[in-house]
């Protein structure tokens, strides 16, 4: 029921996963590993979302206080 894909954009090479409080934002390595490069906390699990096509802006749904709310992601 809940609306949060697993998300990987290839092109930025960023995986995007809610998991129950938290949405992580994870990079994968030169070597094949992986890093959770950010991590967002929430009061409730009832939060959905995904990124956009480019990779630029995590879009997310947070029910607890009924808002969208953006975050843009930077690649270093």
């Amino acid at each position: 029921m809940y609306l949060f894909p697993i998300v990987y954009n290839k092109q930025k090479n960023v995986i995007i996963v809610r998991y129950k409080f938290y949405i992580y934002i994870i990079r994968e390595l030169n070597n094949g590993q992986f890093k959770i490069v950010d991590q967002l906390k929430f009061n409730t699990n009832d939060i959905y979302g995904t990124i956009t096509n480019n990779g630029q802006y995590l879009v997310y749904w947070y029910d607890e206080k009924q808002f969208y709310s953006t975050y843009e992601l930077l690649y270093k």
